[in-house]
């Protein structure tokens, strides 16, 4: 008697199906239980020869990841595909890393995610990589690219083609089926532990810490707007390389960085038709480094600092201002903000000698974001009118979102 046994109202007629896929479901079955996994088999109201199994992979934070084999009468072949690609690998042990598209082999030490954005060509990005980053010796770069880094002889992060187990699993993903072709040409994050990751846990806790200080250093060091891929995040796109003026600060993998304020920062990245929101995504990874309430000491006397207050000395505190005129000093970065009808805002005096151009700068970002923030002009007094969607002053945010980000940056780097 056949183990294809329907776990739902709807029979599977086994005898009808064709003999090597049942063969191979039988097979995949069997080998399911010898790895411990869990299985559903359920059989479909429009045919009784098509059906799917579910496969329930262990996952981070006590959840797990669903996997869909679907037999399709009609296309048995892409059904034999997927069975004997599962037949194929070790499934004991793997464990999905949620909300990551990631996968773990525990008693490996071996970590792999998928990386954005969902656009980004494998070998158009390590071939812009190869000229910055120091390769391993090949000139075959049309078959095959890597870049491998070593973190204090502890863990080595590559970036290379998906392995067959992230692009079979990432597949047959339930909640993103469909996306195989997608990844097949993008690299994965691949972090190789010498010591053994233990449990999920861990796991999540080397990429999220590991992982995103390698990602954020690519992009401050060389313009490369990698991120780590978590559920939500298939169809995003973070728009073109461009290095940063920050590159010279990066001590390499010498921190971790704060998750919190770096998701902002990483969400701000890939708002590059939104500029509003943008803006806001990178002032949040700054604001969270803002402390509830400081108080001051001005000539004897004690003074309570408000909102803006504390964010201008926050960005005093952290941003130097000989660096920050190196960054602005420019012709069109000068035009632009010793321009004070543009935006309505506090304008920046780019000179060598101005003691202020920080302070300026924290006071220009602080009221732009209540701009954004506020919709009734009642809230900003004589800063003028809310900016809104789609208006024209949002058009002209492109060099304020390019001066929050950076000095984003900076503040990330000094944390």
């Amino acid at each position: 008697m056949s183990i294809l046994k329907s776990q739902n109202q709807y029979p599977i007629a086994v005898d009808k199906i064709d003999p090597k896929v049942r063969e191979l479901a039988e097979k995949l079955c069997i080998y399911l239980k010898q790895c411990e996994l869990e299985y559903q088999i359920f059989g479909h109201s429009n045919s009784d020869m098509d059906f799917t199994i579910w496969i329930n992979f262990p996952g981070s934070s006590c959840s797990y990841s669903r996997l869909r084999v679907l037999h399709n009468n009609k296309h048995p072949n892409e059904c034999i595909e997927h069975i004997e690609a599962l037949l194929s690998m070790k499934l004991k042990g793997i464990t999905f890393i949620s909300p990551y598209l990631a996968i773990t082999l525990p008693e490996s030490g071996y970590i792999e995610c998928g990386l954005g954005p969902n656009t980004q060509n494998l070998i158009f990005l390590l071939r812009y990589l190869n000229k910055k980053l120091p390769f391993s010796d090949t000139s075959d770069y049309d078959i095959y690219l890597q870049y491998q880094e070593n973190i204090k002889d502890k863990f080595i992060l590559e970036l290379s083609s998906p392995s067959i187990y992230f692009n079979n699993l990432i597949w047959l993903r339930n909640d993103i089926g469909g996306h195989q072709n997608s990844f097949i040409q993008r690299a994965t994050l691949k972090i190789h532990s010498k010591d053994k990751i233990l449990t999920v846990k861990e796991a999540y806790d080397i990429l999220s810490n590991i992982g995103n200080a390698f990602l954020f250093e690519q992009d401050v060091l060389y313009g490369v707007p990698m991120y780590l891929l978590t559920e939500n995040m298939l169809n995003i796109n973070t728009g073109i390389f461009g290095s940063s003026k920050n590159s010279k600060f990066i001590t390499r993998f010498s921190k971790s960085y704060n998750e919190s304020s770096l998701s902002s920062y990483w969400y701000g990245r890939t708002a590059i038709d939104k500029p509003l929101l943008q803006f806001f995504s990178y002032y949040q990874s700054i604001e969270y480094f803002l402390p509830k309430e400081e108080i001051q000491n001005i000539n004897g006397k004690t003074k309570k600092l408000n909102e803006e207050e504390r964010f201008i000395k926050l960005i005093n505190d952290n941003v130097d201002s000989k660096d920050l005129f190196e960054y602005l000093k420019g012709d069109v970065h000068r035009r632009y903000f010793s321009n004070p009808e543009l935006l309505q805002s506090c304008k920046i005096d780019i000179e060598e000698n101005n003691l202020n151009i920080v302070e300026e700068a924290a006071k220009r970002i602080y009221r732009i974001r209540c701009k954004i923030v506020h919709t009734k002009s009642d809230y900003l007094g004589s800063e003028g009118e809310p900016i809104f969607p789609f208006s024209p002053e949002a058009k002209e945010l492109r060099l304020d979102t390019d001066l929050v980000k950076y000095v984003a940056q900076k503040i990330l780097l000094s944390s």
